[in-house]
């Protein structure tokens, strides 16, 4: 809906996580059983199937594309899913999958090897090997009704340098993390337009990819959704966000605009309020840092932390992408500042562009927690004078040009 409106422990990567298919053979069904909601692996154990005849299903609810032999209709469903595979006859190996497409959210990659497919109520089940091991991902096979604005922003595949994360760490991460209602505040002001990375991608395509991970973990790790809110002057807001879905966040929208943090800010802060009980809440905002306004939402969240009645309930991390010096202090202001302003607690911390390229989302949230908090103002107010009157002309000379 439209409403108007410090350095990190290198963490790996492990590949796009992918969601378990419920029709695996029944030794894969049984281990999903047992981690409900999380990737499972199985090693050296190829997927066996029958030639014998299945049980008869309601033809109407289920259609089976066939392991071996001609694949007849999957030429049909594979355009609109982003795939582009081998030959007609499976196994068949992947050799293309399009940007931005239901198939490239769902973690699907070139050289796949897909093993299995089944048409079901408009969803492509896929069974593949990757390294080795056996996945399954469950891909529409069209994405939703476009609207009147393309989108030619589609993110670009992540960058060859990554984090390395262990699978030890993203599980402990996620131990912590699947507590907090997370709400993901995403900047699509114009400067995102701006390029980075020495002109590879632009802001927002580089956005999208970590974005398109962090989701992947969350359902992998926590099983859960996301609510994710796109803002500049005014925000949307999708709920039950998963890896299959993320796509519809993304779908129309450029960069445009300038930057209300206020509005969205607001509506995850007064949604926490009137939950019952009130849940923690997490909010990652990334953004380059230029937010108008700014004393406004200091006030938001000074008001926001009145009302806390633990440090753990509310965490606000600003994940700063790009290079920019006023977008630098303005988080600055407000991860060390607010206190000194009449914060109860110290709830805001932010992650600098080279760490958050480092660590990844998760890891960058779970390093702002680690960090110390302050019981105590940290500025006098002279000190804080002076550090918003240097914002105010850094502003000013930056508006200048």
């Amino acid at each position: 809906m439209a409403v108007p409106a410090r350095p990190g422990q290198r963490l790996g990567e492990k590949r796009a996580r992918l969601a378990p298919l419920p029709l695996l053979p029944l030794l894969l069904q049984s281990l999903m059983q047992l981690c409900p909601g999380t990737e499972q692996t199985v090693l050296a154990e190829p997927v066996r199937t029958s030639r014998a005849p299945a049980e008869k299903k309601d033809a109407s609810a289920v259609k089976s594309l066939k392991l071996y032999g001609r694949v007849d209709e999957l030429s049909s469903t594979m355009h609109g899913a982003g795939l582009k595979i081998e030959s007609l006859t499976l196994p068949s190996r992947v050799v293309k999958v399009r940007m931005g497409s239901p198939a490239y959210y769902a973690g699907m990659a070139e050289e796949d090897l897909i093993e299995k497919m089944t048409l079901n109520a408009g969803t492509l089940q896929v069974v593949f090997r990757r390294n080795g091991k056996i996945y399954g991902a469950n891909i529409a096979t069209a994405p939703p009704a476009q609207t009147n604005n393309t989108n030619t922003n589609t993110p670009l595949r992540p960058p060859a340098a990554r984090s390395t994360r262990t699978l030890k760490t993203q599980i402990a991460d996620w131990s912590y993390l699947k507590d907090y209602d997370i709400c993901v505040l995403i900047d699509r002001s114009g400067s995102m337009e701006d390029e980075i990375e020495g002109g590879r991608q632009t802001k927002w395509q580089w956005m999208q990819t970590i974005v398109r991970d962090f989701a992947f973990e969350a359902k992998q790790f926590a099983g859960k959704s996301l609510t994710v809110l796109t803002f500049n002057r005014q925000f949307k807001v999708t709920e039950n966000v998963t890896p299959a879905s993320l796509y519809q966040v993304f779908n129309g929208l450029t960069p445009e605009g300038g930057t209300d943090l206020y509005s969205p800010l607001a509506y995850c802060l007064e949604r926490q309020a009137g939950s019952n009980p009130p849940k923690p809440l997490l909010v990652a905002v990334i953004t380059d840092g230029e937010p108008d306004a700014y004393e406004q939402v200091a006030a938001l969240i000074r008001a926001a932390t009145a009302r806390q009645k633990r440090q753990t309930d509310l965490q606000i991390t600003f994940l700063g992408i790009g290079e920019n010096t006023i977008g630098e202090g303005v988080l600055n202001y407000f991860d060390d500042a607010l206190v000194s302003q009449g914060a109860r607690f110290d709830v805001v911390d932010s992650i600098s562009f080279e760490d958050l390229k480092q660590l990844g989302i998760a890891a960058a949230l779970m390093e702002a927690f680690r960090r110390p908090r302050a019981n105590q103002a940290r500025y006098s107010d002279n000190e804080l004078a002076r550090l918003l009157k240097k914002l105010q002309n850094q502003a000013a000379r930056e508006g200048s040009h």
